[in-house]
Order: C-alpha cells, then structure tokens, then sequence
C-alpha cells in the first residue's frame, strides 16, 4: 500500500477509534478495502492514488464525529459513479440498504445536475428555457431536495467532497479551476448557507476566492499576517473583559474569538472603496466576532444586559433570532459593542444553538450510542420545502 495511502488511513484510524464502538471500528476497514480495491490503478491529477480523496472527506467527517454508517458511505460516495465494475447492488449486498441509500443519495448530486440548475448563471444563458426544460430542472431539484431533506448526511457528505476538490484545485489547469470554483460559489456556498453548515460554507467561500480573486485574496492574507500579533493580544484582552464581566454577573459562559475569514473582510473592503477613498484593514470595525457560549437561555439574556452594561458607547445593532429562529434553525443574539476602542460583533446562543450554529441541518441529526435517530417527518417536509422554494427563488432571479 502506498506509504500516503497508509498514512490517511491510519489517521482515520486514530481519529474514529476516539469516538466510535469498538465494534463499528472493523467495519471502516471494510468499506475502505473496498473503496481501495474499485479504486486501483487510478490517479488524480495530482498524481496521487485516487483512494486518497475519499480518505480525506471520510477523515474531515470524523473530526466531526460523524456515524460510521457515514462514513462508510463517505469512503463509498465515488465507487458506482466512477467505477465500471461497482453498481449499487453491490454496496446494498456487502453493506446494506443504509449505506447504499446515502451513496446513492450522494452519487444523484452529479456534476451534470448542478450544472442544469446554475446553466442559466454559469454559462450566460439570456433566453428562457423551455417547459420541457423547466419540468426537468424541477424534477432534479425535488431529487436533490427529497434526498438531503431525508438524510441530512447526504449534504454533509457532498459538502465534504466539494471541500476536498476545492483544496486541491491547484492540480488542475486554472481555467478548470476557476470552473469550479465559480460553480462552488453559485451552488454548493448557497446550498451550505440554506442548510445552516457555516464551517463548509466559510471554507468554500475562502477557497473559491483564491482560485477567482487571488490578488485580492493574498493583499487581504498578507495584511492578516502582519497583524496577526496584535490581533492575539486583542483577543486575549476580550476574553478577559468578557469573562471578568460576565463573572460579575453571574453567567457561566465559554467565550470564542475569531476573525472573520478572508472572503468577508473582502467583500466589506469592496463595499468600503465604494464609499470612501482608501482602505486599510483596521476600518473592518467588525474585524473579531465573539461568540459567548451559555448553559440555557435564560443566560443569554443576562449575557447580553452584562455585555451591554460594559460597553463603551451604546451599543449600535441588536437582532435577537433566540425568540424567532432563522428558516436554517440559527438561533442567537447578535449585538455589536464598544470594547477596548473597537467596534466588535458578539454573538450569544447556547452550546446546543452553537452547534447548530456551525452545522445546520447536520446538527439535527442525533446520535446515540453510534445510532443515528432519524429527524421527525414534520422537520423533513420543513427542510424539503425550504430547498426547493429556494431553488425556485434563485430561477426566479436570473
């Protein structure tokens, strides 16, 4: 076995053995023997063993603490699409009616279908299509919509590999890769915003810049590094303002700072040059966002008096999606306020709302003791609806 072959499974290795059953451990060799064996003798363009690329989806699924029914699928996704001597009786003979489900869940998000929903955006095409036409993107996307909605681990898993394909989009020539990543941006970025997984969406978002806008990409990398002291320095002197503050108050809370990524400091910056002569990157006045993480929601609110209370000037946003939800189930507070000098966003939810916060419609899905606990057909119908009128909002628009 090739030694980064190796290396990438025994890193799967390590990393389920930490959360999964003892008992499910053997079963990911399994589906990876296979996958190994579909997938001989063929390459990417980079010149690596094509094995590789599922290894590295299954591997970022796992850091998430994925069932190994997903991750099986995840090893699988490529194996009936992309080889001759593989259908999906197979994977329902050697690994059952649920890992087959989700492949083929998987495999029905094909290059060609996404194609046909963004044809009309990504290849400039004025006139209106035909009824015929119409009927069959409708069609797709009620496929699309019925399998994610069903089994939002079909999404996580087809996020996950257009993730991976992002991250090594340098193998390809840069017309190619500026193909896909204009097609991550009109079709994979929405679809990760409208099913609440903002982890992918922020990744995706990053990795499309660089490919289409790579000066802007590294003027704005660069600018980060250089201040990349000061900006740890800052985010110490937050924590502690906060959690000094909020212990006064009561409130037992975890506080995350972050930077906002590349792709939205960019997209501030552009909007900025609209308005005003010059830039520089301290005028993004919400550069740090805050994320303070509470035990119930009682303690949000009390975070946010205290918060409040110890801002320097009045607070100038504040929009509570803990009472009324967002479609993607996003549940916080949202406030910005003056702390140490700078304008900086703060976000309040609990640990649970921040979970969903970071993993939408995936984060629904409940996992005991390995097992997945389907969502209720009320939810399903909800996640349904909301793909597919958005899918005909977008046709709508163009």
């Amino acid at each position: 076995m090739e030694d980064t072959v190796s290396k990438l499974y025994d890193e799967l290795v390590q990393e389920t053995e930490s959360y999964l059953p003892y008992e499910e451990l053997a079963i990911i060799g399994q589906y990876f023997r296979f996958s190994y064996d579909a997938h001989q003798g063929v390459t990417r363009r980079s010149g690596e063993p094509y094995i590789c690329h599922p290894l590295c989806v299954t591997q970022y699924l796992a850091t998430h603490r994925l069932d190994a029914i997903t991750l099986g699928a995840a090893l699988l996704h490529d194996v009936v699409e992309d080889c001759d001597n593989v259908d999906i009786e197979d994977i329902v003979r050697d690994f059952g009616d649920e890992v087959a489900r989700l492949v083929d869940g998987v495999t029905k998000l094909t290059e060609s279908d996404i194609l046909r929903l963004v044809d009309a955006k990504q290849l400039e095409v004025k006139k209106p299509c035909s009824d015929l036409e119409a009927v069959a993107k409708d069609e797709t996307m009620l496929k699309i919509a019925d399998g994610v909605s069903m089994d939002p681990r079909v999404a996580l898993i087809k996020l996950s590999d257009r993730l991976h394909n992002m991250q090594t989009l340098d193998a390809l020539p840069v017309e190619k890769g500026s193909t896909i990543a204009q097609e991550t941006i009109d079709f994979y970025v929405p679809l990760a915003e409208r099913l609440g997984i903002w982890t992918i969406k922020r990744d995706l978002e990053d990795l499309a810049l660089r490919q289409l806008d790579r000066s802007d990409y590294d003027e704005v990398s660069r600018m980060l590094e250089s201040r990349r002291l000061v900006r740890s320095e800052y985010s110490a002197d937050v924590r502690v303002l906060l959690k000094n503050e909020l212990h006064r108050a009561s409130v037992d809370a975890e506080i995350k700072v972050q930077d906002r990524h590349i792709h939205s400091i960019v997209g501030r910056r552009k909007r900025y040059r609209a308005e005003n002569s010059g830039w520089s990157l301290d005028e993004v006045s919400d550069l740090f966002r805050v994320t303070v993480l509470t035990d119930d929601k009682q303690s949000c609110y009390l975070a946010l008096a205290a918060i409040h209370a110890m801002s320097e000037e009045r607070p100038i946003l504040f929009e509570d999606f803990i009472c009324k939800a967002k479609d993607n189930h996003f549940q916080s507070l949202i406030t910005n306020v003056f702390i140490s000098g700078r304008l900086v966003q703060v976000q309040i939810r609990t640990q649970e709302m921040d979970r969903i916060a970071e993993y939408g419609l995936a984060a629904h899905w409940r996992f005991q003791e390995g097992a997945p606990v389907p969502l209720p057909i009320k939810d399903k119908m909800h996640w349904r609806n909301q793909i597919f009128h958005w899918y005909q909002a977008s046709i709508a628009s163009q």
